[in-house]
């Protein structure tokens, strides 16, 4: 999903995904009336902490570090506010560091001939 926003749709990607968790964790048909926004960001919350608890289930928010200084502070800003909202979701960021890639290279190799090969 976010790889289809820019850093300018910080804000649409945060009401996307939380219109996404709404959808799928909170339980809008026990609703007998219209409910503030908040309730059910609040609602399908509750919904992840019980199946993370109670059902060892685990979601998870993936995303790759932006290039640009901006996206990445923007980002960064959101995903803050996210965690606040949905205290059980694991938020991730994958490092893109081609340095920190080489040092494992180089650190790991002589395992991958420790493995079969399939030829």
């Amino acid at each position: 999903m976010i790889n289809q926003f820019r850093p300018a749709d910080v804000e649409r990607l945060r009401t996307t995904w939380s219109d996404y968790l709404i959808g799928r964790f909170a339980d809008l048909e026990r609703r007998a009336r219209e409910r503030d926004r908040k309730e059910y960001i609040e609602d399908a919350a509750d919904e992840l902490d019980y199946r993370a608890k109670q059902r060892g289930e685990t979601y998870y928010f993936l995303t790759d570090a932006p290039a640009e200084e901006g996206a990445r502070r923007a980002l960064k800003e959101l995903i803050s506010e996210l965690k606040k909202d949905y205290p059980a979701v694991v938020f991730l960021q994958l490092n893109d560091a081609w340095e920190l890639e080489r040092k494992e290279r180089q650190d790991f190799r002589p395992f991958c001939y420790m493995l079969p090969k399939d030829d």
